[in-house]
């Protein structure tokens, strides 16, 4: 994890996804980091044993060559709308072969194992003393310029774009 660390902060790039690895923490330090389950995606190459689409633009490189003469019979552009669209009917046609459910989570034993759990947890909550307990800044008005639902969110996402 060391050299995927190093390396996002080297190319100064972020998020960095990764697949689960259970068993196995995968900590990076000052790094977005998104585990992405990699069994539900459909790898490009199984996909197609083709190039869709070729970067039409490709960024400059660092040390340019002199300009080659003229290609005497320049090929046309790669249209990227049709590369989209003949990639998405190759991935489509495989999701079946990888989206996969989630397998269901075992059971929880009943009664817990824990007798010192179950013990603290038959135990009613005094919830003034949990209030009391918290550090808060109790001069900060309550937000009511706020609405707060799923239906208003989902508005705002929409004209935001």
């Amino acid at each position: 994890m060391d050299t995927i660390a190093s390396t996002s902060a080297w190319t100064r790039c972020s998020p960095v996804p990764t697949s689960p690895t259970p068993g196995r923490v995968q900590a990076l330090p000052d790094t977005p980091h998104y585990e992405v389950d990699a069994h539900n995606v459909v790898p490009v190459w199984i996909a197609s044993d083709k190039k869709e689409v070729v970067n039409p633009n490709p960024s400059p490189s660092p040390n340019p060559s002199p300009s080659p003469s003229p290609d005497p019979d320049p090929k046309p552009k790669p249209n990227p709308k049709v590369g989209a669209r003949t990639i998405r009917k190759k991935i489509t046609e495989r999701l079946p072969q990888y989206l996969t459910d989630f397998p269901p989570l075992p059971a929880a034993t009943s009664p817990h194992p824990s007798t010192s759990l179950r013990a603290e947890c038959t135990k009613p909550v005094d919830w003034a003393a949990v209030d009391a307990s918290l550090t808060v800044d109790r001069s900060v008005a309550e937000v009511d310029w706020c609405v707060h639902s799923a239906r208003v969110a989902g508005a705002a996402a929409r004209r935001s774009g």
